[in-house]
């Protein structure tokens, strides 16, 4: 346990305001939001070789909710965690978890309102980061890997496009995760 501990404290990020997101400005000030939280989480567990991203939504699909950047605090935007597991001789998958509510796939975003997300929406799609900027990475061609083909939205710098993504929408209309 932190001593002091770590609070979560709501709607930090917007834009032009970043909040804490480094794991050293969140242990300084003692608190995060979702964001902050999870970056410091993704960082802790890709620190004990667990691979981990950051997921998020920069505006929930929300009746009343503008689709451009965040506006308003009840809009969105929302991220947390996912976490890659591989049991045996099984195939891998993703499974999230808020850094800061939820258990293992549970949160309270999903099913509702992950859902009602649409891929391909921009700000209305899930995202999951990528190492490295769109359509650049050798690392991720000599792998076998597309380029990330779309940037993380940030609604703190929503004109930053330095960090690659994936549109994970998709997965999340599933009816489980």
């Amino acid at each position: 346990q932190w001593d002091p501990p770590i609070h979560f404290v709501a709607q930090q990020t917007r834009v032009g305001h970043a909040g804490q997101l480094s794991p050293l400005t969140v242990i300084r000030a003692g608190n995060a939001s979702c964001t902050g939280l999870s970056i410091m989480l993704a960082d802790a567990l890709r620190a004990v070789g667990v691979p981990a991203r950051v997921v998020g939504t920069p505006v929930w699909n929300w009746p009343g909710c503008s689709h451009e950047a965040l506006t308003e605090a009840s809009c969105g935007n929302h991220n947390w965690v996912e976490v890659w597991v591989q049991m045996e001789e099984a195939e891998g998958a993703w499974h999230f978890f808020g850094a800061a509510e939820g258990g293992f796939d549970d949160g309270w975003f999903f099913p509702e309102p992950a859902q009602q997300q649409q891929p391909g929406g921009l700000n209305i799609s899930i995202y999951g980061a990528r190492f490295g900027p769109p359509g650049s990475l050798a690392e991720d061609s000599a792998a076998g890997l597309a380029p990330a083909l779309y940037h993380f939205p940030m609604v703190w710098a929503w004109d930053d496009r330095s960090v690659g993504a994936d549109d994970i929408t998709f997965r999340y209309l599933a009816s489980s995760v």
